[in-house]
């Protein structure tokens, strides 16, 4: 595993969880949140920003893989970007809060959070639905399968789908994570304020997850000489 991906798929979720703890436990209240925690603090910024940031590397591998990846995998590349694009647009409120508009009159209405985004209409389901649907999701897609297929004899080999679309043991610490931070925010007592901050810790790691996710493929089909002549020897369309 090259050392990039050892350090944002391991060592910073483990530090970042440290740092969770200890901000909760020696800043102020109000000076945590307001820099951590709030619309405009690091955790909702930055998971934002991985997800822009893996719309545009996804949209980058779609056109320099060109000759090199079969169309219909490039495809579901483009897809994923404006998947990410939308969960940044969304974390962002659509910049509202970066740039001080206030919310049209029937999201003010029917927002819980008096917000222009989707995630917040009807009592919050949307965002609830969605952040359960990550809880399956993102295990699977990055721990079952790739666990499962690792035992395989021909995945993850030019041709084989999993070769283009899968992870292998990048992304499992991080969203283990994200899952155990999950479980945490059921079951812990804790106040509200430090539950919903949970919450917020593991939209932030599922965002740098989806940056990894990408950033592992175009290490893979990408960076590596090797790979890509297999690729284009073997490629069949």
């Amino acid at each position: 595993m090259p050392r990039w991906e050892w350090n944002a798929g391991v060592v910073v979720p483990v530090i970042g969880i440290f740092g969770y703890v200890l901000g909760l436990w020696l800043a102020p209240a109000g000076a945590f949140h307001r820099i951590v925690l709030s619309e405009q603090g690091v955790i909702e910024l930055g998971t934002a920003a991985f997800y822009v940031a893996a719309a545009a590397w996804a949209v980058a591998l779609a056109s320099k893989a060109r000759g090199s990846v079969p169309q219909g995998y490039r495809v579901l590349y483009i897809l994923f970007a404006l998947a990410a694009l939308f969960v940044a647009l969304e974390e962002l409120s659509y910049g509202q809060h970066l740039l001080g508009w206030d919310s049209p009159e029937w999201f003010a209405a029917h927002n819980t959070k008096r917000e222009t985004n989707l995630h917040n209409l009807l009592g919050s389901k949307p965002g609830r639905m969605l952040y359960d649907v990550g809880h399956v999701i993102f295990p699977i897609g990055c721990i079952v399968v790739p666990l499962a297929l690792m035992r395989r004899r021909g995945a993850y080999t030019p041709g084989h789908w999993s070769f283009y679309l899968l992870p292998q043991a990048q992304l499992m610490t991080v969203v283990t994570l994200a899952g155990l931070l999950g479980l945490v925010r059921k079951v812990a007592p804790m106040e509200q304020a430090s539950i919903a901050g949970l919450g917020e810790l593991v939209e932030f790691y599922w965002g740098l997850a989806a940056l990894l996710y990408i950033g592992t493929l175009w290490q893979r089909l990408m960076l590596s000489d090797r790979n890509v002549r297999r690729i284009q020897s073997g490629l069949s369309i």
